[in-house]
C-alpha cells in the first residue's frame, strides 16, 4: 500500500482526533472493548425515520414498548400503536427529517442499556423542534430494541463555548507516529470568542509533500450535538457527527476527496488518561466500495505545547 492510498485514512483520522471528548459517565476500570451497539441502533433508527417508513421504524421498538411525552403525559403503548402514530405523522409530513445524538449510553446488564440524548425534528417551512430523550434499550436476539422512551423539551445552553468545555482537554499539540512513514501532527486551540475549537493538522508521508488542513469543531444548538468540518490543502473537505457510548466516542465521518471520490468511515475513540487516545476505524468505504480497516493507533500529547495564538 502506498502512502498516497493511505491518505484518506489519515485525513479521516485527523478529523476524528479533534472531536474526542470526555463522557459524563464515570470511567469503568478494566473495561472491555468498545461496544457501539445501542448507539449504532440509534443511528439506524434515525435513517429509518428519514426514509419515512413507519413499519421499519416501529420494528426498532419492542412489542410492549412505551413512548411517553413527559411534558404532556401522553403515552403511546405497543409497537402497533407506535407504527400507527408514525404512519399518520408521515402522511401529514412526508418531508420531515430527524437528527439525533446519544450523549451517554450505559450498560445495565449485557442485554439492557440506557441511552440519554437529544433529537431535532426538521420540517419544511417551520423552525426545528428539539427534544431530550431517555431510553431503555433491550437486546432481542442479536438486535437492540427500544423498550421505553421518555421525551421532553430541550433546554437551551447559555453559550456554544460552555457546551464545548468538555472538549477543552484537546487544546494543545498531539502526535501520531504509529506508522513508520506517515505522521499526523495536530495543534488545537480555541477560536476567537471561544465558541469553536480550531485545529491545524499536518500529514507527513515518506516520499510525499506534506498535506495540511484545518478543522473546526462546533456545537449544534439544534441537535445539541458536536459536529466537525475539515478542509484539506488539496481541496478535499469533510464533516462528522459524534455520539458517545459510555466512555467511547463514535464518529460517523464523510470526506469528499480532491478527485471527487467520497470516503466514509466510523471512528471509535477511547481516551487513555489525560495525554493519550486509542483510535480505530471500522466500516471504511471509498465510493461505496469496502476498504480495509487499519489497527487501533495510539495518539499522544506532545511534551512541547503551543501557545494560544499558534
Amino acid at each position: 500500500m502506498t502512502a498516497q492510498s493511505r491518505w484518506p485514512v489519515a485525513i479521516l483520522f485527523a478529523t476524528c482526533l479533534s472531536s474526542s471528548f470526555v463522557s459524563s459517565a464515570p470511567a469503568q476500570p478494566n473495561s472491555a472493548a468498545p461496544k457501539p451497539g445501542p448507539a449504532v441502533m440509534l443511528g439506524d433508527y434515525v435513517s429509518a425515520f428519514n426514509e419515512g417508513d413507519a413499519k421499519k421504524l416501529a420494528a426498532f421498538w419492542t412489542e410492549d414498548a412505551v413512548w411517553t411525552d413527559t411534558q404532556t403525559g401522553e403515552q403511546t403503548v405497543g409497537r402497533g400503536a407506535i407504527e400507527q402514530r408514525f404512519a399518520e405523522f408521515f402522511a401529514a409530513n412526508p418531508r420531515a427529517s430527524l437528527a439525533g445524538t446519544a450523549d451517554t449510553v450505559r450498560d445495565i446488564t449485557p442485554n439492557v442499556a440506557t441511552i440519554d440524548g437529544t433529537a431535532a425534528l426538521y420540517m419544511p417551512g417551520a423552525e426545528p423542534v428539539g427534544s431530550r430523550f431517555s431510553a431503555v434499550a433491550v437486546k432481542v436476539g442479536d438486535a437492540w430494541r427500544l423498550s421505553k422512551v421518555d421525551e421532553s423539551d430541550l433546554p437551551t445552553p447559555t453559550s456554544a463555548g460552555e457546551a464545548l468545555k468538555e472538549l477543552e482537554f484537546l487544546v494543545g499539540r498531539w502526535v501520531d507516529e504509529s506508522s513508520a512513514d506517515v505522521t499526523v501532527e495536530t495543534n488545537c486551540r480555541w477560536g476567537a470568542g471561544g465558541s469553536f475549537l480550531v485545529r491545524s493538522y499536518v500529514i507527513s508521508a515518506e516520499g510525499e509533500e506534506p498535506r495540511q488542513g484545518t478543522q473546526v469543531i462546533g456545537y449544534d444548538p439544534l441537535t445539541k450535538g458536536v459536529r466537525s468540518w475539515n478542509f484539506d490543502s488539496d481541496g478535499s473537505f469533510g464533516e462528522g457527527s459524534w455520539t458517545r457510548d459510555g466512555d467511547v466516542l463514535i464518529g460517523r465521518l464523510t470526506q469528499t476527496l480532491a478527485d471527487g471520490s467520497l470516503a466514509a468511515a466510523t471512528q471509535i475513540i477511547e481516551r487513555d488518561g489525560d495525554d493519550a487516545l486509542s483510535v480505530r476505524m471500522i466500516g471504511r468505504e471509498v465510493d461505496g466500495e469496502p476498504a480495509p480497516s487499519g489497527p487501533a493507533v495510539r495518539v499522544t500529547r506532545a511534551a512541547d505545547q503551543p501557545t494560544n495564538d499558534q
